[in-house]
Formats: structure tokens, C-alpha cells, sequence
């Protein structure tokens, strides 16, 4: 377990500089939310992209550096089993994300709830954007543990960020949300906790499936 940890500590370590960039920009883009009508689309779209760039670079960077680099064969050296490199490497990319991207969910939450300007009514639609970030985010981790080919990894990174865009029409028109964007309160009716919860369920899958595999095999490679 202590090896566990020291894997996780490294890629805290190693990311510290794209975390604290990433919540830099985050909260200028929420910043610029409050500046006027077109500095709320503008800011929205840096928010967004913050989000997504991060869950990239935190995928990519946690497994294929290390395979570029040659520190993966170190890593195979260690007494450590699949699942637990798995584990070390799930945990280290999801707190990676989950830092910056607690600290800018929460500022989000705030700037639309304290704005006197922005519909209360949005805060919903904004939290279930934030938490599909984290679910792409999970699923590209999952994604670089599961496949060698940094072709078809490349493709899953394509692919997941078609679906940024997919998701924001399919839940922005859905026609409870639709119609309460607007509204001058948050309104928590049961599609906003259904879409929710599809989400927290198959970001438990993208977590459980690759130690599910890793704990199959003898070994990493």
C-alpha cells in the first residue's frame, strides 16, 4: 500500500503546475462570466475548455509519459500487482482532476448563485456539466489503462470531446431544464437528479472496469 501511495504522491508532484493553472484559469473565465452578456459566453466556453483540457492532459500525462520516457519499466520492477498499479494510477489522476476541479466547481456554483445579473435557474444545467467533466474525465483514465495504442487513445480523446458537445444540447433541451434555465431560482426536479445520477453511475463503472481487468493479469504489461 505504500507503494500505492508514493505512486499517487508522484503524480500529484508532477502535476502541481497544471493544477494550479487550470484553477487560475477557471476562476478568470468566472470572472469574465459576470462581466456583461458577451463576457458570459465567453467565459463559458473558457470555462468548459478548462474542464476538458485538464481531464486530457491529466489522462494522458499520468500513464503515457511514463511509457515515452521509459519510467514504466522502472514501475514494472516494483512488487506491486496490477490492480494496485491500476489503483495508483486511478486515484493519482482523479485527485489530480478533482483539486482544481473542486475549487472551480464550487466558485462556479458561487458566482451564479450570488450573481444579480445570471438566472439562478442555470445553476443545475452548470452542475451536471461540471460533473460530466469528471465523468470524461474518468473515462479517458480509464481509456489510457486499458489501451497500448496511443492511436486509438488519440481517437477516445476525438471521440469524448464530440460528446462534450452532444451532451450540452441533448441536457440543454431536455424540456424540464430548458424551461427552468431561465428561472430565477434553482429548480432540483427529477430529471436534473436522473441525469446526475446516470453520470455517478458510469463514473463508478469507468473506475471499476480497469481494476476489474488488472486484477485478472499476472502482470502490467
Amino acid at each position: 500500500m505504500s507503494i500505492v501511495r508514493t505512486l499517487v504522491a508522484k503524480d500529484l508532484f508532477l502535476t502541481r503546475w497544471m493544477l494550479a493553472a487550470a484553477i487560475v484559469s477557471g476562476l478568470v473565465s468566472l470572472v469574465i462570466c459576470t462581466t456583461s452578456k458577451m463576457g458570459f459566453n465567453l467565459g463559458s466556453i473558457t470555462f468548459i475548455t478548462t474542464l476538458i483540457a485538464l481531464g486530457v492532459m491529466v489522462a494522458m500525462y499520468g500513464v503515457f509519459e511514463e511509457r515515452k520516457d521509459r519510467s514504466y519499466l522502472f514501475i514494472l520492477s516494483l512488487p506491486l500487482s496490477g490492480r494496485d498499479y491500476v489503483k495508483a494510477k486511478m486515484i493519482g489522476g482523479l485527485l489530480s482532476f478533482l483539486i482544481p476541479w473542486t475549487v472551480i466547481t464550487a466558485g462556479a456554483m458561487l458566482t451564479l448563485l450570488l450573481s444579480p445579473t445570471i438566472p439562478h435557474g442555470i445553476v443545475p444545467f452548470a452542475l451536471l456539466l461540471c460533473v460530466y467533466a469528471l465523468l470524461n474525465t474518468t473515462l479517458l483514465i480509464a481509456a489510457t489503462l486499458l489501451i497500448k495504442s496511443e492511436g486509438l487513445v488519440a481517437g477516445c480523446i476525438v471521440f469524448t470531446n464530440v460528446l462534450v458537445s452532444v451532451f450540452l444540447f441533448s441536457v440543454a433541451s431536455l424540456p424540464s431544464i430548458k424551461h427552468n434555465m431561465g428561472a430565477p431560482t434553482a429548480v432540483w426536479d427529477d430529471t436534473v437528479f436522473t441525469v446526475l445520477a446516470v453520470q455517478l453511475i458510469a463514473i463508478c463503472i469507468a473506475i471499476a472496469v480497469p481494476l476489474s481487468v488488472y486484477s485478472r493479469k499476472r502482470d502490467l504489461v
